[in-house]
């Protein structure tokens, strides 16, 4: 859901020939564990209610006690895909349309039975922070001493 095509431009060159380095079966095995790590901080970043760049979500028109987006952290709904050449997280099914919904501030309906759209301010629930970006490099780093 998230474009990251900064990434790339945001690692230290040493990160880059490391991972150029790696054979398949050590890309997928790293990529996985870097799949793994970002649905986590994805995760509590959605609990708390935060975009990656550290603000708060626009609060929702109806008040309410619940949280938005309980349902969605969970790891049925959220969920992460690795191979040698990339590592995914992102929503499954109907979760993906109303994560997508949010994630872009797009017009929709509140209930199906509905024919009224309402706009919905959006909500970056999926991307990479500052943070993230160490997180990526102690994966690579620990991928390195591993073998």
């Amino acid at each position: 859901m998230s474009d990251l095509t900064e990434l790339a431009t945001a690692l230290p060159e040493w990160a880059t020939a490391i991972a150029s380095q790696l054979d398949n079966k050590q890309l997928k095995k790293v990529n996985r564990t870097l799949a793994m790590e970002m649905r986590a901080v994805n995760r509590e970043r959605i609990r708390a209610q935060t975009d990656p760049d550290g603000s708060d979500f626009v609060d929702p028109l109806k008040a309410s006690n619940n949280p938005m987006f309980r349902e969605l952290t969970k790891a049925r709904h959220l969920k992460f895909n690795a191979t040698s050449r990339y590592a995914q997280i992102g929503f499954k099914g109907s979760a993906a349309k109303i994560a997508r919904i949010h994630h872009e501030g797009q017009r929709s309906t509140v209930r199906p039975d509905s024919s009224k759209k309402f706009p919905y301010p959006k909500r970056e629930l999926i991307g990479i922070s500052r943070a993230d970006r160490h997180i990526i490099i102690r994966v690579l780093r620990e991928s390195l001493t591993a073998d």
